[in-house]
């Protein structure tokens, strides 16, 4: 007897369904038109994974550029149409997201205590850690003390992955130098190559954090000029603005974990307690 072929509705019931709803630190703002759809109350639904969402998780290269990451957040978070483009504030709240909808809110994390170096295991509360992520909007301008009021935007994720991987570069090119068969001369002259080209990359991601510059004589918006007045005014001037862009940019940021050591190993000199960084850009995160 022929069995009968369910209909795609009927298959398409079964597919996965939204876990969660959140509410993006950043509130949807710096991000350009187009790039994100927010539902009537403000919030985007998150997916769990597919079984191809973590088969990327999985690539090196991927995960290197930043290119898995950003297909898992477009593929869970479909409101989010392009994710290079999203303030890098909303990262990490949505790999949170993520890895509550596709295992639960429990997590185990391993760490090493300082000193001694003994291996823990620690189960912690992704739900809470999700929670007391700080999403309260901070002020996106600077006023300096000259009256001059510069606009500020967060790096968006493409921005901060082109600088991740250039410092990866140079600091890999840094070690192959510091090994190689040259003069001491030579090598200081690679090393200042180096420096040079890093400082390029600083100064042009400040000027991309800076959206205007608004003199009492008008508004500068052209990057080029934006770069020759970030490059010839006061030093105190720009640090403002990057003690500001240090502001904006922790917003959605949260605390690392805390872990005390055992009583062995305190008396041995390790410290009662010690800070565990959790890593979420990467695949081990996502290992349920």
């Amino acid at each position: 007897m022929e069995q009968k072929k369910p209909t795609k509705e009927q298959v398409s019931a079964y597919f996965r369904k939204p876990e969660l709803k959140i509410a993006l630190p950043s509130k949807g703002r710096f991000y350009p038109p187009g790039a994100l759809e927010l539902d009537p109350t403000g919030e985007v639904d998150v997916y769990p994974m597919t079984a191809i969402d973590e088969l990327t998780l999985k690539t090196p290269d991927a995960l290197l550029t930043g290119e898995s990451t950003i297909k898992v957040i477009q593929s869970c978070v479909p409101a989010i149409k392009n994710a290079w483009l999203m303030p890098a504030s909303d990262v990490d709240t949505l790999l949170i997201a993520i890895r509550i909808a596709t295992y639960g809110p429990r997590m185990t994390l391993t760490s090493r205590v300082p000193v001694t170096g003994t291996q823990q295991s620690h189960e912690i509360d992704l739900q809470k850690l999700f929670d007391n992520v700080d999403k309260t909007v901070p002020n996106n301008q600077c006023l300096l003390d000259n009256g001059v009021k510069i606009t500020l935007t967060p790096n968006n994720y493409q921005q901060v992955s082109l600088i991740r991987r250039s410092t990866f570069e140079k600091q890999k090119l840094a070690r192959t130098i510091n090994d190689a068969k040259l003069k001491d001369e030579e090598k200081q002259e690679e090393f200042n190559k180096i420096f040079a080209e890093l400082t390029r990359i600083n100064v042009e991601t400040l000027v991309n954090n800076i959206d205007s510059i608004i003199l009492p004589e008008g508004s500068i918006t052209d990057k080029n000029d934006i770069n020759d007045f970030i490059q010839n005014v006061d030093l105190k001037f720009v640090t403002a603005v990057r003690k500001q862009l240090e502001v904006i940019n922790k917003l959605g940021s949260f605390e690392s974990f805390k872990a005390e050591s055992p009583e062995e190993d305190v008396k041995k000199g390790a410290p009662k307690t010690y800070q565990v960084p959790i890593l979420l850009d990467n695949s081990d995160f996502f290992v349920s």
